[in-house]
């Protein structure tokens, strides 16, 4: 008989007898334990992601908290690198969900994702060869201050796919995540916050 683990999701407590894998019970959790299987991504739901600025780029400011500030002003850039796991089926969308919020109650902020495909023996790790660049709309603010919005930024197309290539298991997604400013209609004069450990990335339908 195969051991119990128990995963701690935003809603609940939830177990799974090993080797069986628990499921998030709503698509907006994120796991807070290291974990993971063909649905969502590791490391915390994404969370233990290591986020650094591409070089040559300003980085965001980083608060107290540990979350990075990317202000209305000024071009700043965050990266990480994504391995797309074995028990992911090709053809399906591959989405980034992240959480962010603002100390304001208006205005607009719109946040977005460009992804570049890196197959194993056959791109070098800063290849932009194959690129997917997100599409999200911009989200409209409102009280209470500091709300938590959750956006999903695609990081391939409907059909699991990066410039028509098609994402597979063990494939690396380099994705760089900016504030658009310039799809912003009317501009957050404050800084959006993105939660580091907020992250998770979703591999199925």
């Amino acid at each position: 008989m195969g051991s119990i683990r128990e995963f701690r999701f935003i809603t609940g407590i939830e177990t799974s007898q090993n080797p069986a894998a628990a499921d998030p019970s709503q698509d907006d959790d994120f796991m807070t334990k290291g974990y993971a299987d063909s649905n969502y991504g590791g490391g915390g739901g994404g969370g233990g992601l290591v986020w650094v600025t591409p070089e040559g780029e300003t980085p965001p400011y980083e608060d107290d908290f540990g979350n990075f500030q990317f202000a209305d002003d000024t071009s700043q850039s965050i990266r990480a690198f994504v391995q797309v796991p074995n028990g992911y089926t090709g053809g399906n969308q591959i989405i980034m969900y992240i959480a962010i919020y603002s100390p304001s109650t208006s205005n607009n902020v719109k946040m977005k994702s460009v992804t570049s495909l890196i197959q194993p023996d056959t791109d070098a790790i800063d290849s932009t060869t194959n690129q997917h660049t997100s599409t999200e709309g911009e989200l409209t603010l409102s009280a209470p201050a500091n709300k938590y919005r959750r956006v999903g930024l695609q990081l391939t197309d409907v059909n699991g796919q990066i410039n028509s290539v098609d994402v597979e298991q063990g494939d690396i997604l380099s994705v760089l995540i900016s504030r658009d400013t310039a799809g912003e209609s009317t501009s957050d004069t404050e800084a959006t916050r993105f939660v580091k450990s907020g992250v998770a990335v979703k591999f199925t339908a």
